[in-house]
């Protein structure tokens, strides 16, 4: 019986670790929107003192970490690049360097 209440306890106290890790993830997140800081699951990870490990093992985590990046922050301004921005400009300048590299004689303007 005894093996039996130990083994409860040491679930009960991962399960409080967990929570307490879980909460200072959502903490980093809402701190990093409000500065404008990046968000990346390394940069959240270590803003909450958690392994990048935690956050990718929990996918609720994950998604909301990966949504945040998504967003503009609240400290955005109207000189602050999107990530989807820089990522739309990268997608086009590639697509220009393609068409270039199949006609040669071609320069741009």
């Amino acid at each position: 019986m005894a093996r039996g209440g130990r083994a409860g306890t040491l679930t009960i106290a991962r399960r409080r670790d967990v929570d307490a890790r879980r909460a200072r993830v959502a903490q980093a997140l809402d701190a990093m929107r409000t500065e404008g800081i990046e968000i990346t699951i390394s940069s959240v990870a270590a803003r909450a003192k958690v392994r990048r490990s935690f956050i990718h093992r929990h996918l609720d985590l994950r998604a909301d970490v990966y949504a945040a990046a998504d967003q503009p922050s609240a400290a955005a301004s109207a000189t602050t690049t999107s990530r989807q921005s820089l990522k739309a400009d990268n997608l086009n300048l590639r697509a220009i360097v393609r068409r270039q590299t199949q006609h040669p004689g071609t320069t741009p303007r």
